[in-house]
């Protein structure tokens, strides 16, 4: 997350920094905030913020069998759009093809 609250790609680390969280109600969260579809958007193209946790449906997840992080209420994937490799890129909602930029690691 950079200081505006959008939520951007980084280069991988082990700081606690980048731990994000997909607890048993669904919500996503890093540092405390939740991962949250700006403007409760379902369109491709919205834009992934954090905010407060209100349990909202914008910001309720699921991890597919396929490494992909869906939105419930959209229906779409948490994505780097474009699959582009570089930093900062802010993350987007788009539909599920199982392109490299909206496969997620889990452990």
């Amino acid at each position: 997350m950079n200081s505006i609250g959008l939520a951007i790609s980084t280069g991988c680390g082990t700081s606690t920094a980048q731990k994000v969280t997909l607890n048993l109600d669904g919500s996503l969260q890093i540092g405390g905030k939740c991962i949250y579809n700006a403007g409760a958007g379902i369109n491709d193209g919205t834009v992934i913020t954090e905010q407060n946790c209100n349990g909202h449906p914008a910001e309720m997840w699921g991890l597919s069998a396929y490494g992909q992080i869906e939105n419930l209420l959209s229906e779409k994937c948490l994505a780097i759009p474009g699959n582009k490799s570089t930093n900062g890129i802010t993350l987007e909602l788009e539909d599920c093809y199982g392109q490299p930029g909206e496969v997620w690691a889990a452990s």
